[in-house]
C-alpha cells in the first residue's frame, strides 16, 4: 500500500511535459534547447540561419546567370548566326588546317592556291578537303609529296633570270619546283628569316571554299602569300642551273 503511494506520488514529475520554447522563424512551439525547428526547419542560432539565407540567394544568382547566359547563346546564333571560317595555315611541301570559330557546323570543299597576275606560264594547287567540319574544331589536310632529296631554295636570281626558273618550273621542268604559302604559313616565315631578303619569290592568291550551314550559295575565304622555287639536288639540275642562285 506504501508503495503504491509513493508511485502515485512520483507520477506528476514523471509525466510533466518538457520545456518548450518558440522558434525564432515562425514562433510556433518547439522542444526548449532544439536546434532546428520541426516544423519551418529553421536554425535556431540567428548566425546559421544568415548563412543559409545568403546560400540560398547566392544559389539563385548562379541559377538565373547560368539560364540568362544559355538564353542569350541560344538568341545570338538564331538572330545574329555568324560564320568564322579561318585559314590557319598552308603550305604545299607540308599540310593545310582550316579552323571553324563560328556559330555552327561548315563543309569545307578545297582550297585553291593560284599564281595571280600571269596570263600564261602559271600553276595552281588545289586540296580537296570534302568534310564537316563542327564549330569550335580544326581540320589538316596533306599535300601531296614532292620527291625526296635535299632540295635547294632559288635565291639571287634577278628579275628576268628568275622569271626564266618560273616559267620553265610551271611547264614542268623536271629539276623545279613551285611551292605555295599562305601568309600565315610559319615555315614561310622561317624561310623568309633564314634566306633573307635574296629569297626569290612570286605572288600566291586563291581562296578556301566552304558552305554554311544556313547559306545557299559557297562562301569563299580569300588567301594571300608567297611562293618559291625549289631545285632537285641530282647533278644533272645542278649542271642546268647554276647553284650560286640557290640556298640550302
Amino acid at each position: 500500500m506504501a508503495n503504491d503511494q509513493q508511485s502515485a506520488s512520483n507520477c506528476p514529475a514523471a509525466l510533466a511535459e518538457p520545456e518548450k520554447t518558440r522558434c525564432v522563424a515562425c514562433k510556433q512551439e518547439i522542444p526548449a534547447g532544439a536546434s532546428i525547428c520541426s516544423v519551418c526547419k529553421s536554425y535556431q542560432n540567428p548566425w546559421k540561419n544568415s548563412v543559409q539565407w545568403f546560400a540560398g540567394i547566392a544559389t539563385l544568382i548562379v541559377l538565373i546567370f547560368t539560364g540568362c547566359t544559355w538564353l542569350w547563346g541560344v538568341a545570338r546564333t538564331t538572330l545574329f548566326y555568324r560564320d568564322d571560317v579561318r585559314l590557319i595555315s598552308a603550305s604545299s611541301l607540308g599540310s593545310a588546317v582550316v579552323a571553324n570559330f563560328g556559330d555552327g557546323e561548315i563543309y569545307v570543299s578545297h582550297l585553291l592556291l593560284t599564281m595571280p597576275g600571269r596570263s600564261a606560264d602559271w600553276r595552281s594547287q588545289r586540296l580537296v578537303f570534302e568534310e564537316r567540319l563542327p564549330a569550335g574544331q580544326f581540320m589538316r589536310r596533306e599535300f601531296p609529296k614532292i620527291e625526296e632529296g635535299n632540295h635547294l631554295f632559288v635565291r639571287g636570281l634577278k628579275g628576268d633570270e628568275f622569271e626564266d626558273r618560273v616559267r620553265k618550273a610551271a611547264n614542268k621542268d623536271s629539276c623545279l619546283e613551285l611551292v605555295f604559302f599562305s601568309a600565315s604559313d610559319k615555315a614561310l616565315r622561317e624561310l623568309q628569316q633564314f634566306a633573307g631578303p635574296t629569297l626569290n619569290t612570286f605572288v600566291v592568291g586563291g581562296y578556301l571554299e566552304y558552305w554554311g550551314l544556313t547559306s545557299k550559295t559557297a562562301s569563299f575565304v580569300p588567301v594571300t602569300g608567297s611562293g618559291a622555287i625549289l631545285q632537285n639536288p641530282r647533278p644533272e639540275c645542278l649542271n642546268a642551273y647554276p647553284v650560286p642562285g640557290l640556298t640550302r
